[in-house]
């Protein structure tokens, strides 16, 4: 069977019109059942294999790629040239987004040296600091999207967090061992 052109057009409409909404509703489905989450998140399609490595090609990473597809779809062409050519923007968004946890992490390890166990602020900072790590999510993508912002900075953006993610993992979680360093060697944390 078939499907008309007409009904296709009137899906594809009605996904973008309310595009946000539907995001909206899965993340609260998500944090009602994350029992559901966890199922999809097992859904393979099989593996891709090269000579070096072999990929795993699940339901989530397939999403992913959609919705960062669909994204690179919506870029303009002269907006990515002018990123491209004066990317001043895009890496003081970069430096925002490695700068703004590191100083919270260490603000808040100044702020909870009163608390009572130690053991607890290492583990609470250790926390902010893989929390932090993270890169900045695709979804950001279809946010800029619907509220016209710039999706080829957007893009950008997530491709470079991601990219720089080994990296910032390590030096984020070095951040909360320099604040422990610091109150051990008299400093006023």
């Amino acid at each position: 069977m078939i499907i008309p052109k007409i009904q296709i057009v009137t899906a594809l409409r009605f996904f973008h019109r309310y595009f946000i909404w539907i995001l909206v509703f899965s993340y609260v489905i998500a944090g009602v059942m994350p029992e559901l989450g966890l199922w999809i998140r097992n859904i393979g399609f099989g593996r891709a294999t090269t000579q070096q490595s072999s990929l795993a090609i699940s339901l989530p990473m397939l999403l992913l790629a959609v919705l960062l597809f669909n994204a690179g779809l919506g870029v303009k062409t002269a907006e990515l040239t002018c990123l491209l050519k004066r990317p001043f923007l895009l890496l003081g968004g970069l430096f925002l987004n490695i700068m703004t946890p590191l100083t919270f992490i260490v603000a808040v390890s100044f702020l909870i040296y009163i608390w009572h166990n130690q053991e607890e602020i290492q583990q609470i900072l250790v926390g902010l600091a893989l929390v932090a790590s993270m890169p900045i999510a695709g979804a950001s993508t279809a946010w800029s999207q619907n509220s016209n912002g710039s999706l080829a900075l957007s893009i950008g953006l997530v491709l470079s967090t991601t990219a720089l993610s080994p990296l910032l993992t390590s030096i984020r979680s070095s951040s909360d061992r320099f604040c422990d360093h610091w109150r051990l060697f008299g400093g006023s944390a």
